[in-house]
């Protein structure tokens, strides 16, 4: 009952508000996010989402949908509302933390072995460590190799000073 003079307050209509929440615990690079949006009060929308600035997609009305982060970092789910008893939209966004995964880890590190392996059998001397033999055809009273010197795969020869060049007459096996 109400008395003369009083006036009856009008019901508040709250602002229909929309938050986003990962229901995926600890999440890692390369493994399934999965993540719910709702509506407070409820009410019955369609929703699409939106990974890392990417386009808009449908995710139904269930609110729930699931992505896969190949890399670890900060990244950014955008999540619009569309209502169906008014021509409204809504839109929200949250930022989630996706740390490296210990298999990507893993993988990564058996991928840098794998590339050192390939770099090292690549640049180094192919068969049996590179030995060298000299063979000269000098004739013994004007030409004589002083230093003979193998580094790596590159040898060197010193002649004496003051004879005449070899080289041409030089053969390496």
């Amino acid at each position: 009952m109400v008395s003369p003079g009083k006036e009856i307050p009008e019901p508040q209509h709250r602002a229909t508000q929309l938050t986003i929440v990962s229901l995926t615990q600890n999440p890692t690079a390369g493994n399934i996010v999965t993540v719910r949006a709702s509506l407070n009060p409820p009410a019955d929308a369609e929703y699409e989402f939106a990974w890392d600035n990417s386009q808009f997609e449908k995710g139904g009305e269930s609110g729930i949908t699931s992505h896969r982060f190949l890399l670890p970092g900060s990244h950014t789910i955008q999540v619009k509302a569309f209502l169906k008893a008014k021509p409204t939209s809504l839109t929200s966004k949250m930022s989630i933390a996706v740390a490296w995964s210990p298999l990507l880890v893993i993988a990564l590190v058996g991928l840098m072995a794998a590339m050192v392996a390939v770099v090292w059998l690549t640049l180094r001397p192919h068969g049996r460590p590179a030995l060298f033999h000299v063979v000269a055809h000098l004739e013994a009273s004007r030409n004589q190799i002083s230093f003979a010197k193998q580094t790596g795969i590159y040898a060197s020869l010193t002649l004496n000073p003051g004879r005449d060049p070899a080289e041409h007459r030089i053969t390496f096996l």
